[in-house]
């Protein structure tokens, strides 16, 4: 694997926490779509499967950076990192028979993170949280993966990884 192959998937997350945490003036309702990006690009990369490319270290670190940078409560987006990518790479067995199914173990994880973030925002509030802007934003994140799909796909520079076939002679 090449150098450029190595960064390519911590940096399109870097990227997008970074593009999530600058004003770009959305409605209150649409908020949370933002941080969900980078979860997506988490999710994409682990399901690739190539070893390495998005850590746990790195998927905290993200969620690090964006509660810096947000001025949020300090471990609120690595909880979710860390959900997300723990959900893609227990489902990583199931994804390797097309895009088609990628794309519903996305809608999977983005409907557990969503419910998560709603639970944790509920309990941190210690009040009842609307659940509107955690759905849309994980419908909206889960409609985008396609795009970032084909993106990530003409960025990345190294071959997706094959399952091994064990070829046996009968008797």
């Amino acid at each position: 694997m090449t150098v450029f192959g190595k960064i390519t998937a911590p940096l399109s997350v870097a990227v997008l926490v970074v593009l999530s945490a600058l004003p770009w003036g959305v409605p209150a309702d649409s908020r949370f779509v933002l941080p969900l990006l980078p979860a997506v690009a988490i999710h994409y990369w682990v399901l690739r499967g190539k070893s390495g490319t998005v850590p746990e270290w790195f998927a905290f670190a993200a969620g690090l950076l964006l509660d810096i940078l947000t001025n949020g409560p300090l471990g609120f987006w690595p909880l979710i990192y860390l959900l997300t990518y723990v959900l893609a790479a227990l489902s990583s067995p199931f994804a390797h028979d097309g895009p088609i199914r990628r794309w519903f173990l996305l809608f999977a994880a983005m409907s557990a993170v969503a419910a998560a973030a709603w639970m944790v925002t509920s309990l941190y509030s210690v009040q009842i949280a609307d659940w509107q802007p955690f759905v849309w934003g994980a419908m909206a994140a889960a409609l985008a993966h396609p795009l970032f799909s084909f993106v990530f796909r003409a960025v990345d520079a190294t071959p997706p990884r094959r399952s091994n076939v064990l070829f046996e002679r009968g008797t």
